[in-house]
């Protein structure tokens, strides 16, 4: 061990999650940025004292800096509560850190690099776009819950409870995502889906990271007509198919998407429909729930980043878990759901 930092202001343990932990934890993927290593202790800034983001010296373990993030808006000293906006509310748990190169971001909190919070209001949704969009997960990186309104999003700004719907529209959304210099690709649920329903279909698509809109006004008659794309989606789309998988993992390598999953074998629509005039189950869907749990392993589709294009499908006796699947020199490596590393040899090459 080179050095060991107690980002914990006390050695206090609570019980959580049916074990002990600390009462401010620690993610173990912590972010490095031109040479200073950030990290955040605690889990909400309305408990036990807030959160605190230290900068460190990686090599070192020497604190550079600390900043405590509290209940207090820094700007304005005012609570954070003061911000809330119906269902818009601040940034107030912890979450693993992303950067983009200026900023430090945690969801959708952006973060100088000495620490100090920008904006701690919610942008509003149709305000997505500008320098600082990025990639965030309003639950948090770490949830994994196939929840309708747990999912990933692409932009600056997110809405609360029923609001989902509403940020689904304004910014790229979906329940996992891979970035390159030029595009973001989406596993996230059709355009039509983006209200309250039931039955959910999804889909892989692609949208370009300046998030350009649609060509079309929504109503070119009214006094400011707004440009929608399919759906009521304020951004415009630039492939998009569907895949007969529930992707879970997935990764860009070169020129091809891996996308990774238990199989979807249900057309939810027809099967909800069914549950409405028969008090039984419908087979497929206690087969999909078991597909879901691991069953039958995970399908792994290839497919073309330039235009969704397929190029190749294998099945898999494995199950990725959330986001586990990474490339490296021409190999997938995939962590899976029984606590194993599988090395797919020569299929990202």
């Amino acid at each position: 061990m080179a050095w060991r930092f107690r980002a914990a202001p006390y050695d206090r343990r609570i019980v959580a999650r049916e074990q002990l932990e600390s009462a401010w934890p620690v993610h173990g993927s912590v972010l490095i940025h031109k040479d200073v290593l950030y990290v955040v202790a605690g889990r909400s800034m309305f408990l036990d004292g807030g959160l605190t983001l230290y900068r460190l010296n990686p090599l070192t373990g020497q604190m550079l800096s600390r900043v405590k993030m509290d209940e207090k808006d820094p700007n304005t000293g005012k609570d954070l509560h003061s911000h809330i906006k119906v269902l818009s509310m601040p940034v107030a748990s912890a979450d693993i850190l992303s950067c983009d190169g200026k900023r430090i971001y945690m969801r959708s909190q952006a973060i100088d690099p000495d620490g100090k919070r920008g904006r701690v209001a919610q942008f509003d949704l149709d305000e997505q776009r500008g320098e600082d969009v990025h990639l965030f997960a309003p639950n948090g990186f770490l949830d994994d819950d196939w929840w309708h309104r747990s999912f990933w999003v692409y932009g600056r700004a997110v809405l609360g409870g029923p609001g989902y719907a509403a940020t689904g529209k304004s910014a790229p959304s979906g329940k996992i995502m891979v970035l390159d210099n030029q595009n973001v690709y989406v596993f996230g649920r059709r355009a039509e889906y983006w209200r309250w329903t039931t039955p959910t279909e999804y889909r892989l698509f692609a949208v370009d990271r300046r998030l350009p809109r649609p060509g079309k006004p929504a109503d070119p008659g009214g006094r400011r007509p707004r440009p929608r794309g399919r759906g009521g989606l304020q951004y415009a789309e630039l492939w998009s198919v569907e895949i007969p998988v529930l992707v879970r993992a997935m990764v860009k390598a070169s020129q091809t998407i891996f996308a990774a999953g238990p199989a979807d074998i249900v057309d939810e629509k027809k099967a909800l429909g069914l549950t409405r005039t028969s008090e039984a189950i419908p087979p497929e869907l206690e087969k999909q729930e078991r597909l879901f749990a691991g069953e039958a392993g995970s399908v792994l589709w290839a497919v073309s980043a330039k235009d969704g294009r397929k190029e190749a499908e294998i099945k898999l006796d494995l199950l990725p878990v959330f986001d586990g699947l990474i490339a490296a020199g021409g190999e997938l490596y995939m962590a899976t759901v029984d606590g194993k590393v599988a090395c797919l040899g020569g299929v990202a090459k």
